[in-house]
């Protein structure tokens, strides 16, 4: 007993070294942490409940982690968006017929036509071609996210497509790298993952998913 419970609070407090300032988590998961694997596996072994204690430790930190970093990086690439019209916004200006004459059968019908002063013959082209080219971005889901110091210092703007893959392409590559050493570190079969995932992604992922809908809604600025 005594040993298991020095090796639970050697263990922890390892852990809880993840929410230091400045740490880079996934260096200390894979040059500390892993090579704490058979002081994990004894615990499973000997006092379960005690390794059920580590897995949830282990979540509550990660938890924290994964909230502060995403969200910041949400944040920040949030502020880097390109303004341009959104699908509430018209390229078509509406106005009522100014002529009348004497066959003039529908002199109280709305008609649309384009409007020089909304979106000029040169500008819709550009705007064609940026179309293009966004829908293009999400093709390239697997290249590189943003760099947010280095967009900030060149002031550099994306169109949220751009944003969004980057954003996406941290997420994926942060679920990916922490389903691996998850399923190593606790030496856990694939179906046992699950809970301890929850605990972790669900806040940030549910967070995210509300600055989309956010965003996208109708009535966003």
């Amino acid at each position: 007993f005594r040993v298991c419970s020095r090796a639970r609070n050697f263990l922890i407090a390892q852990i809880n070294n993840l929410q230091k300032p400045k740490t880079n988590f996934q260096i200390y998961q894979e040059s500390v942490l892993l090579k704490l694997k058979p002081m994990v596996a004894f615990l499973r072994e000997h006092s379960m409940e005690t390794y059920i204690e580590l897995t949830t430790n282990y979540a509550e930190v990660m938890d924290q982690v994964y909230y502060a970093h995403l969200k910041q990086y949400f944040t920040d690439t949030a502020k880097l968006i390109k303004k341009v019209p959104k699908g509430i916004d018209l390229l078509f200006a509406e106005r009522q017929g100014l002529q009348r004459d004497a066959a003039a059968s529908a002199a109280n019908n709305s008609t649309f036509e384009f409007n020089d002063t909304v979106l000029s013959t040169s500008a819709r082209e550009q705007q064609q071609a940026e179309v293009q080219d966004r829908a293009g971005i999400l093709e390239r889901i697997d290249t590189q996210p943003i760099v947010v110091a280095i967009s900030q210092n060149k002031k550099a703007q994306f169109f949220f497509e751009e944003v969004f893959r980057s954003q996406n392409k941290l997420i994926v590559d942060a679920v990916c790298k922490e389903f691996v050493f998850v399923l190593e570190f606790f030496d856990l079969r694939m179906v046992q993952v699950s809970t301890i995932f929850n605990q972790i992604f669900s806040r940030v992922v549910n967070k995210y998913l509300e600055w989309l809908a956010q965003y996208n809604s109708p009535s966003a600025s």
